[in-house]
């Protein structure tokens, strides 16, 4: 789990399904609308993980030094 650069939003980043038994290769975007719980909702987002994890961290990285590193 990690938060945008703004802290407007926190991503869910991969996972497990104990229905599938599989790893999980999907992201999710928790945004709120206002400033209560119920206006926040989950939605998929299009990127997905190259590789399906579990049990790993994510660490919120700039754009500039994402570009430095996929250049």
């Amino acid at each position: 789990m990690v938060t945008s650069e703004d802290t407007k939003d926190l991503f869910i980043v991969g996972g497990y399904d104990p229905s599938s038994d599989q790893n999980i290769d999907k992201i999710f975007k928790l945004s709120c609308e206002g400033s209560t719980p119920g206006t926040c909702s989950f939605k998929e987002i299009p990127a997905r993980l190259k590789v399906a994890r579990s049990d790993h961290i994510a660490l919120p990285i700039s754009d500039e030094f994402a570009n430095q590193l996929c250049l």
